[in-house]
C-alpha cells in the first residue's frame, strides 16, 4: 500500500506545472471527480511532506525536483492553513505561497464544524 501511495504522490508532483500551476486543481479534481476525501497533495501534507518525500525516495519513487526546492525555501507544506482552513497554496513558478481565493458567499460544509447529530 505504501508503494502505491508513494507512486501516486510522485506522479502527482510530476504533473506540475504540466497540468496545473499549483497543487490545488489536482486535489480538487481528485476529490470532486473521483470522490476521494483528500487529494494527493492534501494527503502528502497529512503525512508530512519532508518525511514522506524521504520515504518515497528510499522506496524508489522520488518526488519532482520542485518539491525539494519548496522544502529548501522553508515551505514545509503544500498548503497554508489557518484554523484548519486552507488559505494559501504553494505556487511553483512564484516559489512561494499564493492566497486561495474564494467566491463571495461560498460555504464549505466541513469547515463549519457543525455538531454531530
Amino acid at each position: 500500500m505504501r508503494a502505491l501511495t508513494y507512486q501516486s504522490l510522485a506522479y502527482a508532483s510530476e504533473r506540475i506545472p504540466e497540468v496545473a500551476d499549483t497543487p490545488k486543481p489536482i486535489d480538487d479534481a481528485m476529490r470532486w471527480g473521483f470522490g476521494r476525501e483528500a487529494g494527493p497533495f492534501e494527503t502528502w501534507d497529512m503525512l508530512g511532506v519532508a518525511d514522506a518525500s524521504q520515504a518515497m525516495r528510499q522506496a524508489g519513487f522520488p518526488p519532482a525536483p520542485w518539491v525539494d526546492e519548496m522544502l529548501a525555501q522553508g515551505c514545509a507544506t503544500f498548503y497554508q492553513y489557518e484554523a484548519g482552513i486552507k488559505t494559501g497554496v504553494y505556487h511553483t513558478a512564484n516559489g512561494g505561497y499564493i492566497p486561495i481565493s474564494r467566491p463571495a458567499g461560498l460555504v464549505v460544509l466541513p469547515e463549519l464544524n457543525l455538531p454531530a447529530r
